[in-house]
């Protein structure tokens, strides 16, 4: 569906990182879709990083955050994400920038 990005959410290349993931059941029929070769969204990712260095919070890491006694992995520390929110008023900047997936 889509990459891994460098702030740790999946970018697509219709949307980039701006969708919401959730989980569908159904017993319908799901047609088979053909796999697509995302190797140049990945490269283009891993070479941006305006997710990263531009997180007005400082709240988007490259390498992941382990916490303790978790068994999540993230790369966005959520309390700096709210503290960020209170003192700037922004938030999901790090979507905002990312130029995958903008309409022109």
């Amino acid at each position: 569906l889509g990459v891994l990005g460098q702030n740790g959410l999946i970018i697509t290349p219709e949307f980039g990182p701006r969708q919401r993931w959730s989980i569908i059941t159904t017993d319908a029929d799901i047609p088979i879709t053909q796999k697509r070769n995302l190797d140049a969204l990945e490269e283009f990712c891993k070479n941006c990083g305006a997710c990263v260095r531009e997180c007005k919070g400082k709240a988007a890491y490259q390498e992941p955050i382990n916490r303790e006694n978790s068994p999540h992995v993230t790369h966005i520390d959520r309390s700096k994400c709210i503290r960020s929110i209170l003192d700037n008023n922004y938030c999901s900047y790090c979507l905002k920038i990312c130029p995958q997936g903008k309409r022109n």
